[in-house]
Parts: C-alpha cells; sequence; structure tokens
C-alpha cells in the first residue's frame, strides 16, 4: 500500500507541471498524432518510471525514473519518436514526380495516395532514374505527411 502512496504523491506533484506544459503545446499545435502503439509506449513509460522512481533503493535512480515518466508524461512527441525507432512505418510504392541530376547523384521527389489524399516527398539516390518509375516509401500512417525514403524499383 505505501508503493502505491508514493506513485500517487509522485503523480499529484507532475499534474501542475503536466497542465502548464499541455495547454502550451495544444495552444501552438505542436504534438504529432500518436498512434495505438505509440501511446501504449508513452503511458508504459510514464507509469513504469513513476513506479521505479517510487521503490528503488537508490536515490539517484529514482530521480532518473521520475524524469523519463514526467518528460513523456508531458511530451508526448517523444513517445512518437520512440515508437517509429522501434515500429516499421508501412511501406507504398511512389511515382517518381521529378528529378534533378547533381554530378553522380539524383535528387527525387515523388507522390503516394494515403487515404484519398495525395502526399508526397523528396529523396537523393546514387543513379539515374527516369520519369515513369516507382520508388519504395516507408510512410507514418497518422501524419502521412511524413515520409522516409525506401528504394527505387527498376523497371516498373
Amino acid at each position: 500500500m505505501e508503493h502505491l502512496t508514493r506513485i500517487v504523491f509522485i503523480f499529484e506533484k507532475s499534474i501542475p507541471i503536466w497542465l502548464s506544459v499541455w495547454a502550451i503545446r495544444y495552444r501552438a499545435a505542436l504534438d504529432y498524432k500518436l498512434g495505438v502503439q505509440a501511446k501504449a509506449l508513452r503511458w508504459a513509460v510514464v507509469f513504469g518510471g513513476y513506479a521505479s522512481a517510487a521503490e528503488l533503493p537508490w536515490s539517484g535512480a529514482r530521480l532518473v525514473c521520475g524524469f523519463v515518466a514526467i518528460t513523456f508524461l508531458c511530451w508526448p512527441n517523444f513517445a512518437y519518436h520512440l515508437a517509429r525507432r522501434l515500429f516499421s512505418w508501412p511501406i507504398t510504392r511512389a511515382r517518381v514526380v521529378s528529378i534533378v541530376s547533381e554530378g553522380d547523384e539524383c535528387e527525387v521527389s515523388y507522390s503516394f495516395q494515403h487515404a484519398g489524399e495525395t502526399f508526397g516527398g523528396m529523396g537523393k539516390v546514387p543513379s539515374k532514374l527516369h520519369g515513369d518509375e516507382y520508388v519504395t516509401i516507408a510512410y507514418d500512417p497518422l501524419n502521412p505527411e511524413r515520409s522516409s525514403w525506401v528504394k527505387p524499383e527498376r523497371g516498373q
């Protein structure tokens, strides 16, 4: 019971900090949308951090765990970026829109469809591509304006 009391105490002390930071983030629209995996990861870090901060014997470790927990509570973009490293984005084909040759490299802009909307991005490749080719890209399904280059597809 004492363990739970300490967790509640730490959480109660975090609420004013969280509300202040949330108001700033909300007003400035700074947060990425979080998927189910990122939300679960965020709350696991928050609750795990608070539980560790309440129970670990060494005060330095408690401080670090509490800091990590409040950081993920106050700034969910940390969970977004961590989930991005841990879980892969869906992959799709994108049509090459334009190519600009720069010596041995080409800067390629591409477009792809997601949920009936068109999104795009850019990437550099070491070889020459033609305008009628496709590239493989990975994209964030909740924030499809964020995509990353995977590879060109020859002969498509």
